[in-house]
């Protein structure tokens, strides 16, 4: 639907971006994955909800203010890449998605989120401080090439499709 070919993985970005970081966090992020759209095709959200909903498209690198249709991209990819917040977190699971998580620094909640999806399984965890392309790039190839995050997400995925929600 969106062109993608199935030669190279499909990487979601849906940032979530704290007031207090400003812009740059979501900037570094995207000049990384800049570097990173020759290995993989990249479809960010900077998280700016009052933003524009029309992509910006850089080779295999597509970047929106915001994604109004996130549940289509979280089914469609291979693998996610977010901060460690708990919507992003269930979202990609109840898709069977393994993620790559940056939690914000100095955030108990999403350092606790991050620590329990990396012991589930479903993730590679990389710190701020950690973050540049080789890194980033080295934990989503870890990702991809380890089926197991796939078949815990996967797991999961069925589990939360047993549940009643209601219930």
């Amino acid at each position: 639907r969106w062109g993608y070919d199935g030669e190279r993985p499909f990487v979601l970005v849906p940032l979530s971006v704290l007031s207090s970081e400003g812009p740059g966090f979501a900037l570094g992020i995207e000049r990384i994955l800049e570097i990173l759209s020759d290995r993989y095709q990249i479809v960010m959200s900077r998280g700016r909800l009052s933003g524009s909903t029309e992509p910006q498209t850089r080779g295999n690198l597509t970047v929106f203010d915001w994604i109004p249709s996130i549940d289509e991209y979280l089914q469609a990819c291979d693998l996610i890449i977010s901060r460690a917040g708990h919507t992003t977190i269930l979202g990609a699971l109840v898709y069977g998605k393994p993620l790559v998580i940056i939690p914000i620094p100095d955030h108990p909640e999403q350092s606790g989120n991050a620590r329990r999806a990396s012991a589930l399984g479903v993730a590679e965890v990389l710190t701020a401080s950690q973050l540049t392309a080789d890194s980033l790039g080295s934990a989503i190839d870890s990702v991809l090439r380890s089926p197991q995050f796939t078949t815990k997400a996967t797991q999961i995925r069925e589990i939360a499709r047993s549940m009643s929600g209601v219930e």
